[in-house]
């Protein structure tokens, strides 16, 4: 009797061990993969940039696309929700898990633009500021604007008007911030040290990364040094290379050349090279 309720116990005790093992083999297998927590977003524009403060003009053409990356690269859940703070200002016009496009309604500063990371408080924020776009520049000239230069006269911008003209065709006078440019090279100094005849001068402004220059010519002066020319040349080689070897690349650093204007009547130099 003794030997029959050993044997009983024995294997009651074997199905208890295979019960136990399977219910642990079943709940290994049911847990999955560790979940990865997102601890970052950065919002980035087309540039790659993530500084913000981005200028976006008023209009339905005028849209600005950025994308949302969220850290770490293994995190479970990559999709953000777009929002802006100031909705009247700013439109998401399309949204997907990762990225949105916007455009500029109505002029505002400091619109924030912010990506959150679903189920979370994890976020990214990027700021772009609104306001009507630079179009076209129009240049005024006045009637004493100086046209005539002789020599070693500087340039003088006096009686010319540049006005900003906007995409809301409201304009604003930039001249104090224009930029003028002359020759067909569109040097940035007028050169009054050799005669050059007919000189154009270009005009340009920029603004919020916008350039617009005037179209063509704005107009155009005239250069004529009389009887002042290019009458000598002076070339300094202190410290220079002098010695050469076949072949060996020559080498300009030391060499200084300076040239003097002469006048033909008096043969006076000016000291100025």
């Amino acid at each position: 009797m003794i030997k029959k309720l050993s044997r009983v116990l024995a294997a009651l005790a074997m199905s208890a061990a295979v019960i136990i093992a399977g219910c642990s083999s079943e709940g290994g297998s049911s847990k999955g993969p560790a979940t990865v927590a997102a601890t970052g977003v950065t919002v980035t524009d087309g540039n790659g940039s993530s500084e913000g403060n981005l200028f976006i003009g008023v209009g339905e053409e005028d849209t600005i696309t950025l994308t949302a990356t969220v850290t770490p690269e293994n995190a479970t859940v990559k999709k953000v929700e777009w929002t802006v703070s100031n909705s009247e200002a700013v439109e998401i016009v399309e949204q997907t898990d990762s990225s949105c496009k916007i455009k500029g309604k109505k002029a505002a500063d400091d619109v924030t633009v912010k990506a959150q990371v679903t189920g979370s408080k994890v976020v990214g924020y990027y700021t772009v500021n609104v306001g009507s776009k630079l179009a076209s520049i129009n240049v005024e000239l006045a009637d004493n604007v100086k046209k005539a230069y002789k020599f070693k006269q500087k340039f003088d911008s006096t009686g010319v008007t540049v006005k900003a003209v906007y995409s809301d065709d409201s304009e604003k006078d930039v001249s104090e911030n224009a930029v003028f440019a002359f020759g067909e090279n569109k040097a940035s100094e007028l050169n009054t040290y050799q005669s050059a005849g007919e000189v154009p001068v270009y005009v340009s402004y920029t603004e919020n990364g916008v350039t617009k220059e005037s179209e063509g010519p704005a107009y155009t002066v005239s250069v004529n040094t009389g009887d002042w020319e290019l009458g000598e040349i002076t070339i300094e080689t202190t410290g220079a290379k002098t010695e050469y070897i076949v072949g060996e690349d020559f080498d300009s650093n030391g060499v200084t050349a300076a040239g003097y204007m002469v006048n033909t009547q008096t043969s006076e130099k000016d000291p100025e090279p």
